[in-house]
């Protein structure tokens, strides 16, 4: 009986009794919709460079690789890193100006953990670079070159762009043992 009166009163007036206790929620970004537009993105990572072009399928593709699309799994996590930097504000916000003791290495930005550059026809448009945990280990901080900040961001945001090193990796790596097996297979003897 109290379920069909909450379902009439919301039909009736298009919100929920009390509505005044829910809060909206607004995405927040620090890139101002860049990422929605990017076409290319250079992924660095332990040393380790993957550069990346969106093709006008719309389909990530590998750049060093004579634009071999790259697999779903590639294609899934870079949307997803991508979609966190568009809804994904920093929980706090330090200015390097203001604070004269203040190193990168303290963050862990010297060198960064991860950087990445998106790049809206072919010209880098926001160089970010991922750094140390906070101490509680549930943000990491990140700063965007030319911004004399440093941000807290959720942790899943550049562990994002880590998982899609990852997967990158693990594509190429079985897309190369797949070619060597192939490669033996047409070598061995036939019987």
């Amino acid at each position: 009986m109290l379920a069909t009166a909450l379902i009439v009163a919301l039909a009736l007036s298009g919100h929920p009794p009390g509505g005044g206790g829910l809060i909206r929620f607004e995405p927040t970004s620090i890139l101002d919709d860049i990422p929605s537009h990017a076409d290319g993105i250079e992924l660095v990572t332990r040393g380790v460079t993957l550069r990346l072009r969106r093709s006008t399928s719309n389909h990530w593709i590998y750049e060093a690789r004579s634009d071999a699309p790259t697999p779903d799994v590639v294609n899934q996590r870079v949307a997803t890193a991508l979609h966190f930097l568009q809804v994904s504000g920093p929980s706090r916000t330090i200015d390097l100006s203001e604070s004269s003791s203040a190193s990168l290495a303290q963050f862990g930005l010297a060198p960064a953990r991860c950087s990445v550059s998106l790049f809206v026809d072919g010209k880098p448009v926001s160089v970010l670079e991922f750094g140390g945990l906070n101490p509680p280990k549930t943000a990491q901080y990140m700063r965007v070159l030319g911004r004399n900040k440093l941000y807290l961001m959720p942790l899943h945001v550049g562990a994002q762009w880590e998982a899609v090193a990852a997967a990158a990796n693990a594509a190429s790596f079985s897309g190369s043992a797949a070619a060597s097996e192939n490669a033996h297979a047409a070598q061995a003897p036939a019987h």
